[in-house]
């Protein structure tokens, strides 16, 4: 086990006015913080936001309207024409009248529909399912990308923590070789080592170098992604709370495949696509159908060159028929319902997609849990046979280049450990992610090994 269970990672001040120097995290803060800030989240609730709008445009469909028309024309006519009646003003004289000249017109109009598009007033018009629809399917795209960045976040948290153990083991290797190098300088000055014993430790100790700044340019990189999910400046200071030796697994293969395909957001895309193609299957499907609306106008109209005026007005239901559609209707139709198939099988195709991903996940981990227990085991004998070794070496029973030797093997094996570990942690991630969970939950942290 770690001495500590916090990792402290200090690269410069933290810049949020809001926040202490130090922001301290664990994993579930740290993904909550990445969907808040990340600009592709910003950019979905955006979108959200149109889509809204679009929904609140189409359900005024049933609504009134009423608009203030005005005109100024030049015209001609005889007869009871209106150019002639403008000019007597005496219906009773307008059949023996010609006339010429501008007029003026102002008027109101007003627009009720009764029925459209299969719809009677006061129901749901297939534009409003499909603006609902489309609501629907982006609401399902923003749980999609929250569980997809939510996964990435988690890893980059485990790549952290796996950079950060991996460097601090080559430090603490490099002061101790650092000091072995100093007492066998000593032990050749007195000839009680050789020279060899020297340039042993110190190629050890170039090569150790040389791996711990390859771990620290790792860990920086890391930190740098870890800095952009969270929206943080590259000089931010960051301490991360560790995660347990090993993950539980979260329950049954079973459970997690049922829990999958009631609520995996990527199950509810597929399903919002086949809710929008239903509805704009139907769109088109009542395009071309009549409609049924009332109408009434009221204009008055002066004839420029006169004082005449006369006012006009109807009120009356009309009737829309569509007897001959050229507009290609039915091919649209038979477009939309083949979209609609393909939504289908495409839902089909994404319930196969996410079991396999679950199970693959489901048994990665096992496998990345047994190769943690083998390298331990590994990692335990090597430590046995390094001091078996040290002990030979103060006898002068063994040479100082096999101790390093096997000390590099221990150094293998430990680094080997830490990487079996946090590859079971990426395995837990996958398996999260795979049964449509954004982030481990506390009681599943407190569970692990």
């Amino acid at each position: 086990m770690r001495p500590s269970n916090v990792l402290a990672l200090m690269l410069g001040f933290l810049v949020l006015p809001a926040v202490a120097d130090t922001l301290r995290l664990d994993v579930g803060r740290t993904i909550d913080i990445a969907l808040s800030e990340n600009p592709a989240m910003a950019a979905t609730a955006a979108m959200l936001s149109a889509k809204e709008w679009e929904l609140k445009a189409a359900s005024k469909a049933w609504s009134p309207s009423l608009s203030l028309e005005g005109k100024t024309l030049y015209g001609s006519g005889n007869s009871t024409s209106f150019f002639a009646l403008q000019n007597t003003g005496d219906p009773v004289d307008a059949g023996a009248v010609e006339a010429s000249g501008p007029y003026a017109s102002l008027g109101l109009l007003f627009a009720l529909p009764l029925y459209a598009q299969g719809e009677w007033i006061n129901h749901e018009t297939p534009q409003q399912a499909e603006a609902q629809a489309k609501l629907d399917k982006s609401r399902a795209d923003g749980g999609s990308e929250s569980l997809e960045l939510a996964g990435q976040v988690f890893k980059n948290y485990i790549g952290v923590l796996e950079a950060g153990e991996v460097s601090r083991i080559y430090g603490e290797l490099i002061v101790a070789r650092a000091r072995m190098v100093g007492v066998t300088q000593r032990k050749v000055a007195a000839q009680t080592a050789t020279r060899t014993d020297l340039a042993a430790l110190l190629t050890a100790q170039a090569a150790s170098t040389s791996e711990a700044r390859a771990a620290e340019r790792k860990m920086r990189r890391e930190l740098d992604q870890l800095r952009a999910y969270l929206g943080l400046q590259p000089a931010a200071e960051i301490e991360l709370d560790t995660l347990p030796e090993l993950p539980a697994l979260p329950g049954k293969l079973e459970d997690m495949l049922a829990e999958a395909m009631a609520s995996h957001p990527d199950l509810r895309v597929r399903q919002a696509e086949i809710t929008l193609a239903e509805a704009q299957l139907k769109a088109v499907q009542n395009d071309s159908g009549p409609s049924l609306g009332v109408n009434a106008t009221l204009f008055t109209a002066n004839g420029l060159q006169g004082e005449s005026s006369n006012t006009f007005y109807n009120l009356g239901l009309v009737l829309n028929v569509p007897l001959l559609d050229s507009s290609g209707n039915a091919a649209m139709i038979g477009a939309r319902n083949a979209s609609l198939t393909e939504s289908r099988q495409r839902l089909l195709a994404a319930q196969y997609d996410i079991a396999q991903k679950l199970r693959e996940a489901y048994d990665a981990l096992l496998d990345a849990q047994d190769s943690v227990e083998a390298e331990f085991e590994k990692l335990r004998q090597s430590r046995i046979e390094e001091e078996a070794l040290r002990k030979l070496l103060e006898k002068g029973a063994t040479t100082l280049d096999r101790l390093v030797a096997q000390e590099n093997l221990v150094l293998g094996n430990r680094i080997s450990l830490i990487r079996a570990r946090y590859k079971a942690w990426t395995a837990y991630a996958d398996l999260l992610q795979a049964t449509g969970q954004s982030r481990p939950s506390a009681e599943a942290i407190r569970a692990g090994a």
